[in-house]
């Protein structure tokens, strides 16, 4: 009697201990808005690392159409001439089209042509073929020559645009820009070119006439005043041309 006594209280704890259903359907909702959370974290992070990994390593598609295109400075090229290029944004110079002499009609800017020669209006020329930062007037002007070897320019205005019509001889024209790993990027002309030059404000420029017979000839157009003692303009900028 004492023994069969004695297992009655065992089972009867047994059956106690045994979860409910209700409560295993409890636990389960608590377990599941516990982690709920975090797996929409761990899904945030994954689309995350995924985009990161996307913009740092194109697909090698991307890679080819990006590779495929031209270079910034090259906007356009005149292919008549062997691929000669007319426009260079980089160092902010345009050729113009001068060969020219009468006949057709001329758009604004572009030169005037007939049996005399050329003729430009500096600011005009600049806006009509798309370079950026030149002079905005022509508050003052002056006109120059540069003898064979010799350097002009090589300085930086504070204040003020400034645009250079360049002809006459073989020359190498420098003009500041950040934007380029080296600081600033070069065009060489041709003594038959007649080309223009964007300087903006706060960007050096130079002119090197590497002719040995020529000389070199450029008018300047600015749109402020030049004062030769004025120490916001820096000169010998670049050791090289000095």
């Amino acid at each position: 009697m004492m023994a069969s006594g004695a297992h009655k209280p065992a089972h009867h704890r047994q059956a106690s201990q045994a979860p409910h259903p209700q409560q295993q359907q409890r636990s389960c909702e608590v377990v599941t808005r516990l982690v709920a959370p975090f797996a929409l974290l761990l899904l945030l992070a994954a689309l995350l690392a995924y985009l990161a990994l996307s913009h740092a390593h194109p697909p090698p598609a991307l890679l080819l159409a990006s590779n495929s295109l031209p270079p910034p400075s090259v906007s356009r090229r005149d292919e008549e001439a062997g691929g000669t290029m007319r426009f260079d944004g980089a160092a902010r110079v345009v050729r113009l089209d001068v060969g020219g002499r009468g006949g057709g009609e001329r758009k604004g800017g572009e030169p005037r042509q007939d049996e005399r020669g050329w003729m430009i209006d500096p600011v005009a020329a600049a806006a009509s073929a798309g370079l950026k930062g030149g002079a905005t007037s022509c508050l003052m002007t002056h006109v120059g020559e540069v003898l064979p070897e010799k350097v002009r320019g090589n300085h930086r205005h504070h204040d003020y645009n400034e645009t250079l019509v360049l002809w006459g001889a073989r020359m190498k024209v420098r003009n500041e820009n950040r934007d380029v790993a080296k600081g600033f990027a070069e065009v060489i002309l041709t003594a038959d070119d007649v080309a223009v030059m964007a300087c903006p404000a706060l960007s050096a420029h130079a002119v090197v006439n590497i002719d040995t017979s020529r000389s070199a000839y450029l008018m300047a157009c600015q749109d402020g005043l030049h004062d030769p003692k004025d120490p916001r303009t820096d000169y010998g900028v670049w050791s090289d041309l000095v």
